[in-house]
């Protein structure tokens, strides 16, 4: 379920100046590795060795509550 969760959000867009550093519950080895490439969509996030589904899901959750913030 989770993974389908996820294909759904393939083409979700990560904004160019997010700070990973401040993304509360990333592995800490996912943290530098999407500093370091700075993935464009959650999809792209996803391929990057070091970043798991968690890491995935956390992203989104950080997304959606910066989204209501703004």
């Amino acid at each position: 379920e989770r993974i389908e969760q996820l294909g759904r959000h393939e083409k979700s867009r990560l904004p160019q100046d997010m700070d990973y550093g401040v993304v509360h519950g990333l592995s800490t080895e996912a943290g530098p590795e999407l500093s370091d490439i700075r993935p464009r969509t959650i999809g792209q996030a996803g391929r990057i060795p070091g970043v798991s589904p968690a890491d995935l899901g956390v992203l989104l959750i950080h997304l959606k509550s910066r989204s209501a913030r703004q």
